[in-house]
């Protein structure tokens, strides 16, 4: 496992609030938040590589958070249903080489502002930028491996509403 991080020498400028909400995105519950923006099933891979990366960039009364976690050549994973599906049972797959999960995404902290256009130094709104989730499934031969279909579970197409 391995990470990586840059960011603007202009964080020191930021409101403490606002540092305050990017770090936390940066934690290990901020990763498990960009993990669960996928509605439908959760995968929990077992083995393997992960690498997170992370490029911070301090903007005028805001900041941009780029992240990417990528989960690469794991030999199983389990797939537990959409959380909002109480029917469908946890599967787990054997899985070989050439596997992988990758997570982008694009964030954008901000100071709220009040009704009279003054910031609000304690309240921060976060945006999501962009969003893209890729997943490949191999065997152990290298061949492609389909999802196993669990009742109710939805898609992977980004954050859910």
């Amino acid at each position: 496992s391995s990470s990586s991080s840059s960011s603007s020498s202009e964080e020191e400028d930021l409101p403490p609030s606002l540092l305050r909400a990017v770090t936390l995105e940066m934690s290990q519950s901020g990763l498990a938040n960009i993990e669960r923006a996928c509605r439908g099933p959760q995968l929990v891979a077992s083995g393997g590589a992960q690498e997170v990366r992370f490029d911070l960039a301090a903007l005028e009364e805001a900041c941009e958070l780029s992240l990417e976690v990528c989960k690469a050549d794991f030999e199983a994973c389990l797939i537990c249903p959409d959380p909002w599906d109480d029917v469908a049972e946890p599967a787990l797959l054997e899985c070989g080489p050439g596997s992988r999960i990758r997570r982008t995404a694009r964030l954008r902290f901000e100071v709220a502002r009040g009704d009279e256009g003054a910031a609000c130094a304690a309240t921060v709104q976060a945006h999501v930028v962009s969003f893209e989730a890729e997943l490949v499934l191999m065997d152990a031969g290298g061949n492609p491996l389909a999802m196993p279909e669990l009742s109710g579970s939805g898609s992977c197409d980004g954050p859910s509403a």
